[in-house]
């Protein structure tokens, strides 16, 4: 299947980024209780101890390493998945799967955001993903950096676009997307 993709921007990856940091910080504090409340060895110590552990090498990581933090924010996510895991088996039922919850929501927050234009439409990074069709679309332009989506209902999608991690030639892209909407309408 013939498709261009184009990364745009996730504006709000800096709330998500902070929202992370707060549960994970959170289920440290949380953990931290119930290793200074429960005698060494037990049970419940155990799963503190191992849930405070699934959390604090992923947080130390991504502050000491500041290159791929989308990486290692990826795995302080995992680490709060295995925290929820923890709290289950503390017996917090409910705040085990409101965490697991909360992990999985980071994951798709902090994903890359791609467009997709394909022979069917354009593929739109929404939660659930929202397809317009090429029927519904007026035009597609990429002029300077700004990725336009005029549909046929009068909504303007736009979005300033990074050459570092776009490597799209501009005519060919818009040529590539009127042939796209040429096919539909021929068929």
């Amino acid at each position: 299947m013939d498709k261009i993709t184009v990364v745009i921007p996730n504006e709000k990856k800096n709330s998500y980024k902070l929202s992370i940091f707060f549960i994970a910080i959170i289920n440290m504090i949380g953990f931290l209780y119930f290793i200074v409340n429960n005698a060494f060895g037990s049970l419940s110590y155990l799963f503190a101890f191992l849930g405070f552990i699934s959390i604090l090498p992923p947080l130390c990581v991504y502050f000491i390493f500041k290159k791929n933090q989308d990486t290692h924010l990826a795995q302080i996510v995992i680490g709060i998945l295995f925290a929820s895991i923890c709290w289950i088996f503390e017996g917090l039922i409910l705040v085990g799967f409101l965490n697991m919850l909360f992990a999985f929501m980071g994951l798709k927050a902090i994903r890359k955001l791609e467009i997709v234009f394909n022979e069917i439409g354009v593929v739109y990074p929404s939660f659930p993903k929202k397809i317009f069709q090429w029927t519904e679309v007026e035009q597609v332009v990429l002029k300077d950096g700004m990725l336009t989506i005029d549909l046929k209902n009068n909504k303007l999608i736009q979005f300033v676009i990074s050459n570092q991690e776009n490597t799209l030639d501009e005519t060919q892209f818009n040529e590539r997307c009127k042939q796209f909407q040429h096919q539909i309408s021929n068929q």
